[in-house]
């Protein structure tokens, strides 16, 4: 059909599931804000944050024992040093990413 229209017989791109969408949604906000309500965007996407995310929230937590993010019940913050891997940190909640995301054998020392 497109070649009798004169036009290109190809499609670029991917049209987002729902999944994909509020996976976007949340790291775009990260990325950008370096924090995120629970609630809030829970409510604007109606879905239960922790049900939802529970497997990245568990990723997160070795995150925030190294003091690059603060987790409450209602909110996630990143940290100042924890900005500067905003985009390793906001990877937890893509289900494409892949691991690892935290490895014991890196340590800093002391200078």
């Amino acid at each position: 059909d497109a070649i009798a229209c004169g036009e290109f017989p190809v499609f670029r791109g991917h049209i987002l599931n729902e999944d994909e969408k509020v996976r976007s949604a949340l790291i775009r906000e990260l990325r950008t804000y370096f924090e995120v309500n629970f609630n809030a965007f829970g409510a604007n996407h109606e879905i239960d944050f922790h049900t939802y995310f529970s497997d990245a929230l568990n990723i997160v937590e070795e995150f925030e024992r190294d003091g690059l993010v603060l987790m409450t019940d209602k909110n996630l913050k990143m940290t100042d040093v924890g900005q500067h891997f905003a985009h390793i940190i906001a990877s937890a909640f893509d289900r494409y990413a892949e691991g690892p995301w935290y490895n014991e054998n890196i340590y800093m020392r002391d200078a």
